[in-house]
């Protein structure tokens, strides 16, 4: 008897069992922010054209506005979204309802005359290439910003083989506020003749 209750002392007297030490998986979660972190900085400079540091806009007054008028691939997409279905892809509009941009006076002309066309729209007679065109072309003073409107004419003053200069945003504003009183269309190419925008 005794013997059996001395190897039950023994028994009771051995350490409990523990569950193994989960600081063996410490490592894992700092592991995978240091990889996500790699992989962070990877991609950056790999997307990134420039990475020069440096303090500032180094971009001169001149060179930013014309970055900004003459983005032509935002040109491109506000012309497809606004403009295309009227002028056609191509720029030579649709037969007698909507002029040609191609060649076009008014789009050649002075950067004023185009960006008040854009603002205001026209409704009325207007000659482009000796041909007389009647009918409304809409505002998009509410619909564009400044940049806008100076990309997309831009765009169309060098597309299609026109070569006129890019239209900046300070000629857009300048308008918008000359005309700001305006509500209505101009009416047609001789209303537009009469205007003076020094």
């Amino acid at each position: 008897m005794s013997g059996r209750f001395s190897t039950d002392k023994i028994q009771k007297e051995k350490p409990d069992l523990h569950e193994g030490s989960s600081l063996k998986f410490l490592p894992v979660p700092f592991t995978l922010w240091v990889c996500l972190a790699i992989f962070g900085i990877c991609y950056l400079a790999m997307q990134t054209k420039n990475t020069e540091l440096g303090r500032g806009d180094k971009r001169s007054p001149v060179t930013a506005s014309t970055a900004a008028a003459g983005d032509p691939e935002l040109g491109a997409t506000l012309y497809k979204k606004h403009c295309q279905a009227c002028h056609q892809p191509t720029g030579k509009g649709l037969g007698s309802a909507f002029p040609p941009l191609v060649g076009s006076e008014w789009v050649n002309g002075d950067p004023e005359t185009i960006s008040a066309i854009v603002l205001h729209g026209i409704q009325g007679e207007i000659e482009v290439k000796g041909t007389v065109f009647k009918g409304l072309m809409p505002t998009f003073k509410s619909k564009l910003t400044p940049e806008e409107i100076a990309a997309v004419t831009t765009y169309v003053r060098s597309s299609w083989g026109n070569s006129a200069g890019p239209v900046d945003t300070t000629t857009v504003e300048k308008i918008l506020e000359k005309t700001s009183e305006r509500t209505k269309p101009w009416k047609g190419g001789v209303e537009l003749k009469e205007q003076s925008w020094k």
